[in-house]
């Protein structure tokens, strides 16, 4: 397990190294840092969007585990469903309602936590899956995603947020028009995670996670 660990560490190192000279700022709203770049092969660009927030770790992993609220917090998701659900992996069936007259997607998405406590850092690792679980034949089904988060906590009650993630939506999609909208609903969802993670059901919860 700490072989893992040491592994996933080196490749965030490697990879956060190479992005910080391959970002282009995109725009700043409310204090969320929005970024984009290519990804060589793939023509969809990948997004990167920072905050600082108030919260806890805790909270953070009570509301990504609270599955409940995902159609709130992630703009266009229809519904969810919950195929596998342990302390530190979640799989997740997701259905996004597309604007007409583009069609409807789903997806498989592959969920690994881990906690640094020398970095007090939560990460969550995220990819889709193809052939382990079922989707919907009538729907588009995304095959390709892959990115993450990171939870810092930078003291005084405060963490700070990266998120990232490059999505091929799959179907007939033109990549100018998606390319054009990369960051607005990660952005959506920041504005959303600020306001929903200080209801009182995300406080005082303990996750045996957090105290390894």
């Amino acid at each position: 397990m700490k072989i893992f660990y040491l592994v996933f560490l080196c490749f965030a190192f490697i990879y956060e190294s190479a992005a910080q000279t391959e970002w282009e700022f995109r725009r700043e709203d409310d204090g969320i840092m929005a970024y984009t770049r290519k990804r060589e092969g793939i023509k969809f660009n990948e997004y990167r969007v920072e905050m600082e927030i108030e919260a806890t770790l805790s909270q953070v992993m009570a509301i990504f585990k609270d599955f409940d609220v995902y159609t709130d917090l992630f703009p266009g998701t229809e519904d969810v469903k919950v195929l596998k659900d342990l302390p530190d992996h979640h799989i997740t069936y997701i259905k996004f309602d597309i604007p007409f007259p583009a069609r409807d997607r789903d997806a498989i998405f592959d969920n690994h936590i881990s906690y640094v406590s020398h970095e007090k850092s939560l990460y969550v690792k995220v990819k889709c899956l193809t052939d382990e679980y079922k989707t919907d034949p009538k729907l588009i089904q995304i095959k390709f995603c892959e990115g993450g988060w990171k939870f810092e906590d930078i003291g005084n009650g405060k963490l700070k947020v990266i998120h990232n993630l490059i999505v091929d939506p799959a179907g007939m999609a033109p990549a100018f028009i998606i390319n054009s909208k990369t960051i607005d609903d990660p952005i959506k969802t920041y504005k959303s995670l600020r306001v929903m993670i200080n209801n009182d059901k995300y406080r005082g919860q303990s996750f045996s996670l957090l105290s390894n």
